[in-house]
């Protein structure tokens, strides 16, 4: 969460597969350990800034059966639990601000998506393409994901843009991925990096069309 001079990162995995609470804000040039999270995860659905940042969902490797709902809220200081999802999932794609967020996508493969008022969590209009390790950006009415894994199968490359009632499906990323980062807006955004094996690639979206540039 945050920006690239004003930072936050919470949970993880640490080998072989432990999940962690610690948090960390990043000020530009080092970072400091701050107060942990209530509830060690991975593979969440979180956004916001550095004072103002949440995650919901998450857990350990696929297929463990311990997925949580678990929604937490960062206030600069400490995380305070909130509002349950409604459905305990993990490896899903999540962005919006601590008041105004949506998450989507889970394991294994679901379409759900999940809208944020700052009071609770609703249900709203699934994905068109069920998938997992799927990522997105945007806000809570206007974002898109892209990317993930359907089912225990292949890779995708769909994308899909919300407009705060429904998902439309719209041009795809260059190529199939998961495993990604998603960062920008519903007109402006990037993939980075990921896939099975993993790439070096970048794929820039704007204003509904996809164009690829490679990193070394």
């Amino acid at each position: 969460a945050g920006t690239q001079t004003a930072g936050l990162v919470f949970g993880g995995l640490t080998a072989p597969a432990t999940t962690e609470t610690e948090t960390e804000s990043w000020d530009g040039s080092s970072w400091t350990e701050l107060n942990d999270l209530n509830t060690g995860r991975a593979y969440v659905g979180s956004d916001g800034t550095q004072t103002a940042a949440w995650l919901a969902g998450g857990g350990n490797l696929p297929g463990d059966p311990a997925y949580t709902d678990v929604h937490e809220q960062w206030n600069g200081t400490s995380w305070s639990e909130a509002a349950d999802l409604n459905n305990n999932r993990a490896f899903l794609a999540g962005f919006g601000t601590s008041t105004a967020a949506l998450v989507a996508g889970d394991y294994p493969a679901g379409g759900n998506t999940e809208t944020w008022n700052g009071t609770a969590w609703t249900e709203v209009n699934d994905l068109n393409t069920a998938r997992y390790n799927v990522y997105g950006a945007g806000i809570q009415t206007a974002g898109l994901v892209f990317g993930g894994l359907i089912g225990p199968g292949p890779q995708t490359a769909d994308t899909e843009d919300w407009d705060g009632t429904s998902w439309t499906e719209v041009a795809n990323l260059p190529a199939a991925t998961s495993r990604t980062a998603g960062i920008g807006t519903q007109v402006l955004a990037l993939q980075v990096s990921g896939g099975e094996p993993m790439q070096a690639a970048v794929s820039e979206w704007t204003i509904g069309q996809n164009v690829k540039t490679i990193t070394d």
